[in-house]
């Protein structure tokens, strides 16, 4: 009996941590964005996009992977109401691996409405980020299920 209830635990336990780190796996429409990447390349590893980009080309799945660095802004990034996810297939915004993104919006001026990244889209999970220096609120959320 003993030998039962833990071969179940056991299972279990190995379905769920497969479940965690399922999505965190690369794949063919994953989108990926550097401080050095540029609007007009595809996305790869290799040639990557910038952010602006990658949040209008994501699809419901998609996880955008931003490589560590420090992406300079002056003016809010904004995720459009309408560029949804859904309940089951979210757009990610993901650092990538151990790298550590920042997203230094020291250029903006201070004021109510400077946010650093605002979401009004639906679906959207952001992990792994850092906001500094947004004139107003770092992430704002306007939308539902982030």
């Amino acid at each position: 009996m003993k030998s039962k209830f833990l071969g179940g635990l056991i299972l279990t336990l190995i379905l769920c941590l497969t479940l965690l780190i399922a999505p965190n796996s690369f794949s063919a429409g994953d989108i990926y964005v550097a401080p050095n990447g540029t609007a007009s390349n595809p996305g790869t590893i290799s040639q990557p996009t910038t952010l602006e980009s990658a949040i209008t080309r994501a699809v419901a799945g998609t996880t955008i992977w931003m490589r560590g660095g420090t992406y300079n802004y002056s003016s809010t990034i904004t995720i459009e109401r309408g560029n949804n996810g859904s309940p089951n297939a979210r757009k990610n915004i993901f650092a990538y691996g151990n790298e550590k993104p920042v997203l230094n919006f020291s250029g903006q001026a201070f004021g109510s409405s400077n946010r650093g990244l605002q979401i009004f889209g639906h679906y959207w999970h952001v992990r792994g980020l850092e906001v500094a220096y947004a004139g107003d609120n770092g992430i704002f959320i306007g939308g539902n299920y982030n």
